[in-house]
């Protein structure tokens, strides 16, 4: 059995998102589960912060809030 994580989304600046940037990760969702999940797939293993299609567009990231000093890098 696996450790759950805990994880937050953060926008560019390392702060919590805005209600906006939220809506825009959500919209974009059926394009990164659409052929199941490889467009999503594909846009994690190729991003620099491994991100989903929302991610990028609303400017965001999600993060392992366990490791105190990760942050963006």
């Amino acid at each position: 059995m696996s450790d759950l994580k805990a994880i937050s989304t953060i926008n560019y600046n390392e702060s919590r998102i805005s209600l906006g940037q939220s809506v825009k990760r959500h919209l974009v969702a059926i394009i990164d589960i659409w052929l199941f999940g490889l467009i999503g797939i594909l846009l994690i293993k190729n991003t620099k912060f491994n991100q989903r299609l929302g991610d990028i567009w609303a400017k965001t990231v999600v993060i392992d809030t366990t490791d105190k000093e990760q942050g963006i890098k």
